[in-house]
C-alpha cells in the first residue's frame, strides 16, 4: 500500500511539470490597464482575435483599469504561472511608475517578457497661431521668454512630462506646465489654443496634423514615420535623448516556462505576419512588431537605464 502511494507521489510529481508547459490553454486572459477602445485596448483585441483564429481556444480581454496600470499588473503577478493569464504593458505601468511610488512588485522582478506586440511614436505639435515650424524654433522661442508659454502634459512621470524634462534639463527652457486627466482632452486643449504646445502619443494628433489643425514638429521615431515623411525625429532635431517609440507588450507571471513563453512568442509572430492584423494596426497609427521576448527583455533594460537618468534630473525617484 505504500509503495502505491508512493509511486502515485512521483506519477503526480512529473506530470506537473508538463501539464504546466502545455498552451493554449482553453482560455486565456490578455489583462489591460486601460479601458475599452484605448489604443492598449484595442491591439490587445486586434491580437487576442488573431490567436483564437489560429489556435482554436477562446481568447479574452479583460480591461482592468486603475491606480496608472499598476492594477493590471498585480492582478497578472498573482495569476498562475502556466501562460493562461497576460498583462499589456507599457512603459508606465512596467518601468516608470515602480521607480515612482511602491507598487507592491516590481514587474521586472514578478514579471516575464514575452513579446512587444505593436509601438507608436509621440509627436511634438504646436497651435497654428504660435508661428513656429520646427522644435528648433520651439525651443528659441521658449528660451527669450522664459514661463511664459504652456506645455499641455499627462501628470509627472507620463511620457509627454518626460520627453519636456529632456528639453529642458538640456537647454534650461522654461514653460508652465498645465496637466490633463486624457490625450484627447489635452490635444483639443493646443488645437483650440488653451495651451501652446505638447506631445501626445501619434494616433490622438494624427488626424489634426493632416488636416492642418497643428503644427508637427518632431516625430519621437528611430526613423520618420511613413504617413508623416516630412516630420524630422527628435533625433534629427537634436534631441537623441528623448525616448522613442512608445511600445505595448506583454507580460507574464515570472515563473512561467520557457518553453510556454517561446509558444505564445511563436503564435504573436504569426498574427504580426498578417496582412489582414498588420493594416489594422496600421490604421490605429502603430507598428506591428512581434518581437521575441529577449529582444523585449533587452528593450526593458535598456529604457530603464534611459527613464532613470531623466527621472532621477527631474526629482521624481522615489527615495532618492
Amino acid at each position: 500500500m505504500k509503495r502505491s502511494l508512493v509511486s502515485l507521489a512521483l506519477l503526480a510529481a512529473l506530470m506537473l511539470p508538463a501539464s504546466a508547459q502545455e498552451w493554449p490553454k482553453p482560455t486565456t486572459t490578455i489583462v489591460v490597464g486601460l479601458g475599452p477602445g484605448s489604443g492598449l485596448d484595442l491591439i490587445a483585441r486586434i491580437f487576442a482575435k488573431g490567436m483564437q483564429k489560429r489556435l482554436g481556444t477562446t481568447f479574452v480581454v479583460e480591461n482592468k483599469p486603475g491606480a496608472g496600470g499598476n492594477l493590471a499588473v498585480a492582478t497578472v503577478a498573482r495569476a498562475a504561472p502556466d501562460g493562461s493569464t497576460m498583462v499589456l504593458g507599457h512603459s508606465g505601468n512596467v518601468l516608470i511608475n515602480p521607480m515612482m511610488m511602491d507598487v507592491g512588485c516590481d514587474p521586472m522582478q514578478c514579471l516575464a517578457p514575452v513579446s512587444i506586440l505593436a509601438t507608436t511614436p509621440s509627436i511634438f505639435v504646436a497651435n497654428k497661431k504660435l508661428g513656429v515650424k520646427s522644435l528648433g524654433e520651439l525651443v528659441q522661442l521658449l528660451k527669450s521668454h522664459p514661463g511664459k508659454y504652456t506645455y499641455g502634459t499627462l501628470g509627472p512621470g507620463s511620457s509627454s512630462d518626460l520627453a519636456y524634462e529632456v528639453i529642458a534639463s538640456e537647454t534650461g527652457a522654461k514653460v508652465v506646465r498645465v496637466p490633463y486627466r486624457s490625450t484627447p482632452e489635452m490635444v483639443r486643449a493646443v488645437t483650440a489654443g488653451e495651451v501652446d504646445f505638447t506631445m501626445p502619443v501619434l494616433a490622438a494628433a494624427e488626424s489634426s496634423v493632416k488636416a492642418d489643425m497643428l503644427v508637427p514638429l518632431a516625430i519621437s521615431s528611430a526613423k520618420r514615420w511613413p504617413s508623416l515623411p516630412g516630420v524630422p525625429t527628435t533625433g534629427e532635431a537634436g534631441f537623441p535623448s528623448i525616448p522613442i517609440d512608445v511600445w505595448n507588450g506583454l507580460l507574464v507571471p515570472a515563473d512561467t516556462p520557457k518553453e510556454v513563453i517561446a509558444k505564445i512568442v511563436a503564435a504573436i509572430q504569426t498574427v504580426a505576419k498578417d496582412p489582414e492584423a498588420q493594416a489594422q494596426i496600421r490604421r490605429l497609427s502603430y507598428r506591428p512588431e512581434g518581437s521575441t521576448s529577449e529582444a523585449f527583455a533587452k528593450q526593458l533594460h535598456t529604457e530603464k537605464i534611459l527613464l532613470s537618468g531623466i527621472m532621477k534630473s527631474a526629482g521624481l525617484v522615489r527615495n532618492q
